[in-house]
């Protein structure tokens, strides 16, 4: 499919990269934009998917017959299925760069962004609020949960990463969980694979379950702000 019919794209910008280029045994034909600054790249039988806060280095000029790939290059590609997959991979890739390149060496982190990408078919939200849990687990920050079967809302406070039925406010940084939402996140934490995960029985908001988790990454990384949420 030429990318040029995709309808992904509204806004296309064309850049021509020069025919002696390779990448991953691949020959380049041409590179486009959109208005986002979502990077694909259009050889002779694959559309592939870069972002500008992934591990690539770019130099693409307008009419200059340009490209270069550090070498944290991937080993394989990830063709784009829709304009939510696209969304998903730019968040995931802006979150590994601002957090740190360093921890695709942590083999547990290397294997956690192996399995989410191999997801063919799920709900996004819910694919990335797994991944934002356990990036959070292998990189040494652990939910700490109270197991009160009885409560019927928790305290989730994501600057320390505690879940407790302490109702009491005492900062900004602290949500209320009702038991669906803590039976989610606990189930996200504590799920061996997504494979595994059956949430079928719980009924929550899934934007909101990611919004909190969103909140809880960006506050115990240091993180000021992911750019790719302001995609739409």
């Amino acid at each position: 499919m030429d990318i040029l019919e995709n309808n992904i794209y509204n806004n296309i910008n064309g850049y021509i990269v020069s025919e002696n280029i390779y990448l991953n045994k691949g020959k380049i034909f041409k590179v486009y934009t959109d208005e986002f600054g979502l990077i694909s790249i259009y050889t002779k039988n694959i559309e592939i998917y870069f972002s500008l806060y992934s591990n690539y280095n770019f130099k693409l000029n307008y009419r200059n017959d340009f490209f270069y790939c550090n070498e944290y290059e991937l080993e394989e590609f990830i063709p784009f299925r829709s304009k939510e997959h696209i969304l998903f991979l730019n968040i995931l890739s802006e979150i590994i760069l601002k957090t740190s390149v360093q921890e695709l060496k942590n083999l547990e982190i290397y294997n956690l962004i192996k399995e989410v990408l191999s997801i063919q078919k799920s709900d996004y939200k819910i694919l990335l609020a797994y991944f934002i849990i356990k990036y959070l687990l292998f990189n040494g920050y652990h939910i700490l949960f109270d197991n009160c079967k009885n409560m019927k809302n928790f305290n989730f406070d994501i600057s320390e990463l505690v879940v407790n039925s302490n109702l009491k406010f005492n900062c900004k940084y602290n949500y209320v969980l009702d038991k669906c939402e803590y039976d989610c996140i606990y189930s996200l934490y504590n799920s061996k694979s997504f494979e595994n995960l059956d949430l079928d029985n719980i009924k929550v908001d899934f934007s909101r379950i990611l919004g909190i988790m969103i909140n809880a990454l960006c506050l115990n990384f240091n993180i000021y702000k992911l750019n790719s949420f302001n995609i739409r």
